[in-house]
């Protein structure tokens, strides 16, 4: 794990300053003095870079600029320094132009294109520097505030001045070479990644395409990629004031913990624990990006290359060597061919966007129809996807509606554009499940799957099928974002997840939520036309889900460690099994009651009205069952009729001829709405049998309870309206 140290200076030239950070001045320097700043001071002793960075942003607010998140940050301008390219250093705030600042006071001004620039207080040189003086002792307030002051430094401590770099040979160490730059970026773009990441994303490249492994320090040239505006540069995690910190990568601040680093050699760096299954996220630990939708690689010429070409280094860079090593050749070229070996080679990046400029009008190949309603919300979506200026969908789909096939026509407008597609899901298995399908509906487009385990991590693709969990290593890559299964395991409830989808689509993207089950939080903003609405009322065979019953009982009556089942349900249990030929899902809130009551079953099921049946009618199971697999399978093939199970046989799990009993369910910890709605979501999937009986059991009406049923009879009220049931409507109560 790579520790980043470094120091916020102030950058000085004729009538300007610039305030920074860096971990090598020279390397600032390189880039500055073309634009006339000529030296750097250190206003700070070496810091880790979330340390550094913080009191960069608090030097930020001193100088009247608004502080806004490290990853929202609108990019700032200011008189000649990026006007080639539109952008400004990643972390850096000019501050004075003496030209422009009359008045001596703190100001935002206007130049003639609009473009905002900062002025800040003016200071004169006397006999002491009041500019150097002011900004240095800020910053060590800052520090002192957080501790983070070294006693050596509490009196006074040096500032050091750094002068331009001159020698010919240092600078070719700078720049080793814009193939290099280029390879290293194409390797990042729309992605946000630790070092060791970029690392082993590049080894992957070089072993698949034998294209030449970058030569120089891949920190140094980071930082000047950083210097152009290309690459921004956060910290793991950054301090918000004293022992206070948030963690960039994953967005939570409070599961932050301390420890000492033997990287950085500090008795307190901060960590998080909210993301350390997907690598340590730390103070001195730092994270590079490259946002895909900001034009870097198809502009590299017009917007990278330039600043490479001036006057300062000009000589360095016609005197470095570029190399494309493969197993048996090496070639040197100057820069005026560096573009032309990046097109000559066959590389996955260059695939990747020549495959964006084909149109495929047959998209999706469907092998089925879709129904009357997934046809209406395909056509729904199109339609949002054109002229909503909502950038965020919500797919609301009934239980066994089939809601992922709607969303193809979507994606395919959106690749036969050239744009970029996340589809993101809970679950490794539905990762799986999914490429052959999209593969079959999308022919010609680049796929990859991104799980825990998965082969292939860095590859660039146009379709990106993903765990939610994956997707954290992506920044503004998509044009659109599918979020499947939104109400489900791990992402419901994360921050870390959320925080994640939200930032791998690009700044002008869209996201389209699907569920069964929306949260009260999307339906209030579906209520507020924050968040367009698409629905999908009815299941295929075109008959309602079937609604719940509640049935209530008085209090659970057990004799000794066996559950004594009310007649009502033994006889609703019986008539299923004799009667309707059908299998029950047994649902119960924790692991304790699946073995007591599917030990109490067993016995209940040994005398009337079951006439003791000789074979096996009853398995329980939950989350610590090594058979739980080999259970759902045994069930799903129909061979015993009464399954007692959690919550873990909530979803993927269909059986042609179900019903299903909830007990226990005044249990709000466990039976949230959500829940309730996905398990009564197991009746009447299949034509064989497209109805069945629901039954909450419990000793109270719960709220969740309730707002299930309601939720229910909402969605067939609305197939109804819309004439999507062709089926029995008998069941369908109205809304009360």
């Amino acid at each position: 794990m790579v520790c980043l140290k470094g120091f916020v200076y102030l950058a000085r030239g004729k009538g300007k300053s610039w305030l920074g950070f860096t971990h090598d001045p020279g390397l600032d320097l390189t880039i500055l003095q073309r634009e006339g700043y000529e030296t750097v001071v250190s206003l700070t002793p070496t810091l880790p870079i979330g340390v550094a960075l913080y009191v960069l942003q608090e030097l930020r607010g001193l100088s009247g600029l608004q502080k806004r998140s490290l990853f929202n940050q609108s990019l700032l301008q200011a008189e000649r320094l990026w006007k080639k390219t539109l952008q400004t250093l990643s972390w850096g705030l000019p501050l004075v132009d003496l030209e422009d600042d009359s008045t001596g006071s703190s100001k935002t001004a206007n130049d003639n294109n609009g473009n905002g620039k900062i002025s800040s207080r003016r200071f004169e040189s006397k006999n002491i520097d009041e500019e150097l003086t002011y900004w240095s002792h800020q910053a060590a307030q800052i520090l002192q505030s957080m501790q983070e002051l070294p006693d050596s430094f509490r009196q006074r401590y040096a500032l050091h001045i750094y002068g331009p770099v001159r020698s010919k040979t240092v600078e070719s160490e700078l720049v080793t070479g814009l193939v290099d730059l280029r390879v290293l970026a194409e390797t990042l773009e729309g992605r946000i990644l630790y070092m060791g990441e970029i690392e082993k994303a590049l080894t992957e490249r070089w072993r698949r395409e034998r294209l030449s492994y970058p030569t120089g320090n891949l920190e140094d040239m980071m930082h000047l990629l950083a210097l152009v505006g290309a690459v921004e540069v956060f910290p793991s995690l950054i301090m918000e004031g004293k022992d206070k910190g948030r963690c960039l990568r994953c967005g939570q601040n409070k599961q932050i913990a301390v420890s000492s680093c033997v990287r950085c050699g500090r008795e307190k760096c901060y960590y998080c624990d909210g993301c350390l299954s997907m690598g340590e996220s730390r103070l001195c630990r730092p994270l590079y990006a490259l946002a895909g939708d900001e034009g870097w690689i198809e502009q590299w010429q017009e917007k990278v290359e330039p600043w490479f070409k001036s006057s300062a280094t000009s000589s360095a860079i016609s005197s470095a060597t570029f190399s494309t090593t493969s197993s048996t050749t090496s070639t040197a070229t100057s820069s005026s061919s560096a573009s032309s070996i990046l097109e000559g080679k066959e590389w996955h990046g260059q695939e990747f966007r020549e495959s964006r400029k084909k149109n495929h009008r047959s998209w999706p190949l469907l092998s089925f129809p879709l129904t009357e309603a997934q046809e209406e919300a395909s056509d729904d979506l199109l339609k949002w996807l054109d002229g909503e200026k909502n950038k965020e969908a919500l797919v609301w789909a009934a239980c066994g509606a089939g809601k992922t096939e709607v969303s193809f026509a979507a994606i395919a407008q959106l690749l036969e554009a050239g744009g970029r597609v996340l589809f993101a899901v809970p679950r490794r298995d539905v990762v799986l499940e999914l490429e052959p399908r999209i593969q079959k509906a999308f022919p010609g487009v680049s796929v990859v799957t991104l799980y825990g385990s998965s082969p292939r991590k860095y590859d660039q693709a146009q379709l990106v099928i993903a765990t939610t969990h994956q997707v954290i290593r992506f920044y503004r890559a998509f044009d659109l974002v599918v979020l499947d299964e939104v109400d489900a395991f791990p992402y419901q409830g994360s921050e870390m997840l959320y925080h994640a989808v939200m930032r791998s689509k690009k700044k002008e993207g869209s996201i389209v939520f699907m569920t069964a089950t929306p949260d009260h939080v999307m339906k209030k903003k579906v209520k507020e036309k924050k968040l367009s609405l698409v629905t999908i009322p009815a299941r295929h065979h075109g008959y309602p889900v079937p609604e719940p019953q509640m049935i209530l009982e008085k209090e659970w009556r057990w004799n000794r460690e066996q559950l004594i089942f009310p007649d009502k349900l033994l006889n609703f249990l019986h008539r299923t099994v004799e009667g309707d030929l059908s299998q029950v899902f047994i649902f119960v809130p924790s692991i304790f009651l699946a073995q007591r009551v599917g030990e109490s079953l067993k016995e209940a099921t040994k005398g009337p009205p079951f006439n003791d049946f000789k074979g096996s009618w009853v398995e329980y199971s939950h989350s610590r069952d090594p058979q739980r697999e080999a259970k759902r399978q045994a069930f799903s093939q129909q061979l015993f009729p009464f399954f007692v199970t959690t919550s873990i046989m909530e979803r993927g799990i269909t059986v042609p001829r179900a019903n299903v009993v909830v007990l226990f369910a005044e249990n709000e910890r466990i039976y949230d709405e959500r829940t309730l709605i996905q398990m009564a979501g197991r009746a009447g999937r299949s034509t064989e049998r497209p109805y069945g009986d629901v039954w909450f059991v419990g000793t109270r009406l719960t709220a969740s309870m309730k707002e299930a049923e309601r939720s229910i009879v909402w969605l067939n009220e609305e197939a109804r309206k819309k004439g999507y049931l062709h089926g029995s409507t008998e069941r369908i109560r109205p809304l009360a």
